[in-house]
């Protein structure tokens, strides 16, 4: 037979497992050897043991496809070379490369138009795979209706629905996540379950999980915003800040455990660590410092401002506690306002009433009504350790001072000027008339006279008295200019008045029972 070359052969761009090739190469014999075969075909020098070698056939590099099962599909490929030993090749057929898919059946696919990325284990029957990343075992398994995510981690974005342009990273991150378009979900069973909440950012282990109806809301931290409902446009920053806060849409809950299980807390604000944790029914009020407002229930529309400020508090809406524990364990203190560290401190039945200054009005109770102003005003009356029953509609105003327990209407300022029988009528309203009934007294507590003076008494100008002019024990009279003393006795005496009797140039005094000489010193 004589020598053929190679390119005398007819073109070949087929075969098929019958068909005979001729193949003769220079300086051999026609004589088909595997040793012929082999200096014959010098890109496939190494399958020659592949169980059906003619189809590796025009590979580029296929020297490491020996051994394979099937190399019969191996077939184009570009860059088989450590396709080896693979339980079935048939997979590589026209892949770019093959070279790291040893032994292993494939679980990453690009989808035909090339806009999405996902893994095929379990199966993608039924699983939108159009316009996303999928990375992970289930990874945005059983999603539908949500175009152009990025689901990446184990179950990330599984279950999910109408949450298109979505980002889910993280085991179980926004998993059964419905209604959630352009949100994000960061971290370990972020927005697990989540549902109308879209365009929200739930960051952190747990952030926002089970959240609803918190479109427009922010979750950073770890649990922050679990099991929050109805809050809608809210930020919750901080572990376990708003846990299972309810009701809270606008709200702000920043800080460790901030807004903790704070039911109805609608347009508030807790920041600081603890700050409203368990705050029930306090909506639009805010809570700023370590607990302020922690525990506050029946507090709306109150502010709560320091330290452990608010906390405890309760029926106090329309509150303002601004200080160091202010208002802290006050109860029925609506309405009221305690400025200072410790004002208003463990306060009981103190609505509508004014605390100002430090421990003003601590642990005062019944003090509705009730204006105390000055360090230690209202704390804790000395006789009665343990109580401050101060009362209502009093007024005390100084250092270190205070009224007797169960007094109403009542004023002390500085410890000199004290009064009784103060407008008290909170039906009333623009009170601009006189108390008929009040007494004044100075240096009395409490007063038995219209004006009550314990003491001497000095005045610069004309006395005028309309009435009876009444001495108990003497009377001394210094005059130093003139002193007008009636002429003619009163008709209608009564004891304590007095004339001169200018005809006898005698002076009488009425003592009750008639008239009498008075003697006049010198």
């Amino acid at each position: 037979m004589a020598n053929v070359r190679i390119s005398q052969l007819p073109a070949v761009t087929s075969v098929t497992g019958t068909d005979v090739l001729p193949v003769v190469a220079t300086a051999t014999t026609s004589k088909l050897s595997i040793t012929n075969l082999a200096n014959s075909l010098p890109q496939v020098t190494s399958s020659i043991t592949a169980q059906t070698a003619s189809y590796v056939l025009n590979a580029v590099s296929s020297s490491f496809a020996s051994n394979s099962l099937t190399a019969s599909y191996v077939l184009n490929a570009v860059s088989s070379s450590f396709a080896s030993n693979s339980l079935t090749a048939s997979y590589v057929l026209n892949a770019v490369s093959a070279s790291y898919a040893p032994g292993a059946n494939v679980v990453l696919a690009v989808s035909s138009s090339g806009s999405s990325i996902y893994s095929t284990i379990p199966s993608t029957t039924g699983f939108d795979t159009t316009n996303g990343i999928f990375l992970g075992l289930d990874a945005g398994n059983g999603s539908n209706g949500s175009d152009n995510l990025i689901a990446i981690g184990q179950a990330a974005g599984a279950g999910n629905s109408n949450a298109t342009q979505g980002i889910f990273i993280g085991t179980n991150a926004g998993f059964e996540a419905t209604s959630a378009n352009d949100s994000n979900f960061l971290g370990a069973y972020a927005g697990y379950r989540a549902s109308a909440a879209n365009q929200s950012n739930f960051l952190g282990r747990s952030a926002g999980s089970g959240s609803t109806n918190a479109d427009n809301a922010n979750f950073i931290g770890f649990f922050a915003g679990v099991r929050a409902t109805n809050a809608n446009s809210s930020n919750f920053i901080g572990y376990q800040a708003g846990y299972e806060a309810v009701t809270a849409a606008g709200c702000n809950f920043i800080g460790y455990e901030a807004g903790y299980s704070a039911p109805v807390t609608e347009g508030s604000n807790f920041i600081g660590s603890f700050a409203g944790k368990n705050a029930d029914n306090a909506s639009y009020s805010n809570f700023v410092g370590y607990q302020a407002g922690s525990l506050a229930t029946n507090a709306q529309s109150s502010v709560f401002i320091g330290s452990n400020a608010g906390n405890g508090a309760t029926n106090a809406g329309g509150a303002t506690f601004l200080g160091s524990a202010a208002g802290l364990g006050a109860r029925e203190a609506v309405g009221s306002f305690f400025v200072g560290e410790n004002a208003g401190y463990a306060a009981v039945s103190a609505s509508l009433s004014t605390f100002i200054g430090q421990f003003a009005g601590q642990a005062a109770s019944t003090a509705s009504y009730s204006t105390i102003i000055g360090y230690k005003a209202g704390f804790l009356f000395p006789g009665n350790p343990g109580e401050n029953q101060i009362g209502t509609n009093n007024i005390i105003i100084g250092t270190g001072i205070t009224l007797e327990n169960s007094r109403q209407n009542s004023i002390n300022i500085g410890g000199i000027i004290f009064a009784t029988g103060s407008y008290g009528d909170i039906n009333n309203t623009g009170f601009s008339g006189s108390m008929t009934q009040a007494k004044v007294g100075i240096n009395k507590s409490l007063p038995q006279y219209t004006l009550d003076v314990s003491g001497s008494g000095n005045f610069a100008a004309n006395l005028t008295v309309s009435g009876s002019f009444t001495v108990t024990g003497s009377l001394s009279i210094n005059v130093s200019g003139s002193l007008i003393i009636p002429g003619t006795a009163s008709a209608s005496p009564v004891a304590g008045n007095f004339y001169f009797d200018f005809t006898n140039n005698k002076l009488y005094a009425y003592n009750g029972a008639g008239w009498v000489t008075a003697s006049l010193g010198a």
